[in-house]
């Protein structure tokens, strides 16, 4: 009884679908329902917002339930049709979802990876502050050699005379 009732509303609903289906130049099909024509342009109602196409782009226009000789297609097409626009709907509804998913995650990555980012760039300028010190470091230990050498060969010149 369930199917039944099932296949039926999906007739129904199938039965009295509107719409058009905007046949583009570059192969894509896109079904929704046209809310405004001008000359130049069609604005086209989906799910997700209106898109306007130019008519240059549009090869041809199709109400949905006709078939592209123009006559009436049969039950089982516009039923086929119906379930293939939910079909649709439903995976760019998934998509979206998966992209606001997407989104949220990489925030709160970036949120908590910040402090590391942070305490990482110091541990890097206290490395570079270490190395600068111990360069230093040897060259005073250099300089005071030198020093001493220099001191040392002063004083043997001084006695020797």
């Amino acid at each position: 009884m369930r199917i039944f009732l099932l296949v039926t509303v999906s007739v129904l609903v199938a039965s009295h679908a509107s719409g058009e289906i905007l046949h583009l130049n570059n192969g894509e099909t896109i079904e929704g329902e046209i809310i405004q024509e001008t000359e130049d342009q069609v604005v086209l109602s989906l799910n997700e917002g209106t898109v306007t196409f130019e008519r240059s782009e549009i090869a041809k226009i199709e109400a949905l339930g006709t078939s592209s000789s123009g006559k009436r297609d049969g039950l089982f097409t516009r039923w086929s049709r119906a379930v293939s626009r939910t079909w649709w709907k439903a995976k760019n509804k998934v998509k979206s979802l998966y992209r606001d998913s997407k989104k949220s995650f990489d925030k709160k990555y970036a949120k908590l990876m910040k402090p590391l980012e942070r305490s990482a760039a110091t541990k890097a300028k206290e490395v570079r502050l270490e190395t600068t010190l111990k360069q230093m470091e040897i060259s005073l230990k250099e300089a005071h050699q030198a020093e001493k050498e220099a001191f040392k060969t002063q004083r043997e010149l001084a006695s020797g005379y």
